[in-house]
């Protein structure tokens, strides 16, 4: 049995070399290395490593860690798998498990069911919270070493469930809608603890056509936008992060996303904003946001390589009622800066060797608290400063 195993997967891996199926777009990576195991059948594998160092300034703020070194963004394993169901219908299988930590962490793990190639889709199992566009975009496929710290803290990311999806071209305009219901306790979270649900929407058009979740224009694309909007709601919150507080389990929650995207000639531009209102169940109020702005150009020099300098800029505030207490000359004090509202800088620049397969990346950030601790001259006391990232990615699919 062992023998047969190793001599099927021997048999894939040699197939893999030769033949690349396309996979639906909310996956980690857009394809990978596949094999046919049957008539109507086939299964993929593959894999990326984003790592790299980080430097940041050192700080003395209690629970405010800073620290410098190599580190890892992600180290993922891959898998895909589709089969006919019938002549309209499709089978796919999604299997992507973060491995940087030293042990197999569940990112997507589900089922779907396509009917036409997506024209209409239902996924069943862990997957991307349909919300906001940066939760969607595969992580394997950004511009920028990191993600804007306010919209990976403020978007709904991995959770179990249902999930409807559709894609259509009408006459050249692009549609797609999503809709699903989930848990509402986050990833890898194996029950629903509290019998609440999140429930979630999202839907966006192209009236030229449809620009790739991807990032950057590496493909020098005509000019095409798309506008997205989007939704979550939960009536009991029960999940953890920077965004949440103790005192957040329970509350009733909604929030928005509105955002626009757009790809010309090696040019891209995203902007993006989430809103959301809190309510705790002592019926106190608060109010959560962020906006993003962000664009890249894909140099047109005749190089071995691609040159694309990018630019970004987000603000955020996680509690529109907290991030102040007034005067303090103690650094022991009681303010959480992550709930204080920042504005962020990002610039940087990337070399892309073969796409996202082989890319390098550099980005220097400098983070400005607009509110937060003084000291007794009323002079600001910014945690956080100057921090540069150096990643490169290496991708098999």
């Amino acid at each position: 049995m062992r023998i047969s195993t190793l001599l099927g997967l021997a048999a894939i891996g040699q197939a893999s070399l030769a033949h690349a199926q396309t996979f639906d777009s909310n996956a980690a990576a857009p394809s990978l290395p596949s094999a046919s195991v049957g008539a109507d059948s086939t299964l993929a594998v593959g894999a990326y490593v984003q790592t790299g160092f980080a430097y940041r300034t050192l700080t003395s703020y209690v629970g405010q860690q800073d620290p410098s070194g190599f580190e890892f963004g992600n180290a993922r394993l891959l898998g895909r798998g589709t089969q006919k169901l019938g002549e309209d219908f499709e089978g796919k299988l999604v299997l992507d498990f973060e491995v940087s930590r030293g042990a197999f962490f569940v990112q997507d793990v589900y089922g779907s069911v396509e009917f036409k190639g997506g024209t209409l889709a239902l996924d069943v199992g862990q997957m991307k919270v349909p919300m906001a566009l940066s939760c969607l975009t595969p992580e394997s496929q950004l511009q920028f070493a990191q993600v804007a710290p306010g919209l990976r803290d403020l978007f709904y990311n991995r959770d179990r469930g249902l999930r409807l999806r559709s894609k259509l071209d009408l006459g050249g305009t692009y549609v797609g809608a999503w809709a699903a219901v989930q848990n509402g306790e986050g990833e890898n979270i194996q029950f629903n603890a509290n019998k609440h649900y999140l429930f979630s929407g999202r839907a966006e058009v192209g009236p030229l056509g449809e620009v790739p979740l991807s990032e950057p224009d590496l493909a020098n694309s005509p000019f095409r936008f798309v506008v997205g909007v989007g939704a979550a709601y939960t009536d009991a919150q029960s999940r953890s992060g920077a965004a949440y507080t103790a005192f957040d389990n329970g509350s009733e929650d909604l929030r928005i996303a509105g955002d626009v995207r757009a790809h010309v000639l090696g040019f891209s531009f995203r902007g993006e904003t989430i809103h959301g209102w809190v309510k705790r169940s002592d019926n106190s109020k608060f109010e959560r946001s962020v906006f993003a702005v962000q664009a890249g150009y894909v140099l047109p020099v005749a190089m071995p390589f691609a040159i694309e300098p990018v630019v970004r800029v987000e603000q955020h505030d996680f509690n529109d009622g907290e991030g102040t207490t007034g005067l303090t000359d103690s650094v022991q004090n009681t303010w959480r800066p992550e709930l204080a509202s920042q504005r962020i800088y990002d610039a940087g620049v990337n070399a892309y060797f073969r796409a996202h397969r082989l890319k390098v990346q550099a980005l220097w950030r400098r983070t400005d608290f607009l509110e937060g601790a003084k000291d007794s001259s009323g002079a600001s006391r910014n945690p956080i400063g100057d921090a540069v990232f150096v990643y490169s990615q290496f991708g098999w699919f």
